[in-house]
């Protein structure tokens, strides 16, 4: 069972969704989490960088493409597939 779903949408945002994911690795201990990025017709390459982070994980990462522009359209295609508790931002 998933206690937290951590929903991130990100469009052309590699080296900040970077540090951020650094920082939910760092933070995440025994919690029972899975992490869901949204990547939202980036052009940069965000979503090789998140599956790289993703293979070194110990929990559940899910990358989510969403090619339509938008973060409504984003967070409404993470919100739908998520298995925890938590919110978007």
């Amino acid at each position: 069972m998933i206690d937290v779903s951590l929903l991130i949408c990100t469009r052309n945002r590699r080296d900040s969704l970077s540090a951020t994911l650094a920082s939910i690795a760092r933070a995440a201990g025994s919690t029972r989490l899975e992490v869901i990025v949204v990547d939202n017709g980036s052009t940069d390459d965000s979503a090789a960088m998140v599956r790289h982070w993703a293979a070194e994980q110990a929990f559940a990462v899910r990358l989510l493409v969403e090619p339509r522009a938008g973060l409504a359209r984003a967070r409404a295609t993470s919100r739908w597939r998520r298995r925890g508790g938590g919110s978007s931002r």
